[in-house]
């Protein structure tokens, strides 16, 4: 099962940084610009992989568990006129 380094990255920065602050919950949210929300399919792999569904696109969704620690995952979508400048 292939998941995106981006994933992986900003999971383990948000557990690092729960830790470090020692709370017991940490959020990745996925900021997306695309109107169809490509690649949203990937979040869904990587969360599946903790048994999670992410069916949702704008809600947090049930927290996988990495070390002890709540990570709740989310889609964003973000207005493509923000990205003109």
């Amino acid at each position: 099962m292939a998941v995106r380094y981006p994933l992986l990255h900003r999971t383990a920065s948000a557990t690092i940084e729960a830790q470090r602050f020692k709370v017991r919950s940490a959020v990745l949210i996925v900021h997306s610009f695309s109107q169809n929300d490509l690649w949203f399919e990937d979040l869904q792999t990587f969360v599946a992989m903790f048994g999670v569904t992410a069916a949702t696109v704008g809600r947090l969704h049930l927290p996988i568990e990495i070390q002890g620690l709540k990570v709740f995952s989310g889609w964003a979508r973000g207005e493509e006129r923000f990205l003109q400048a």
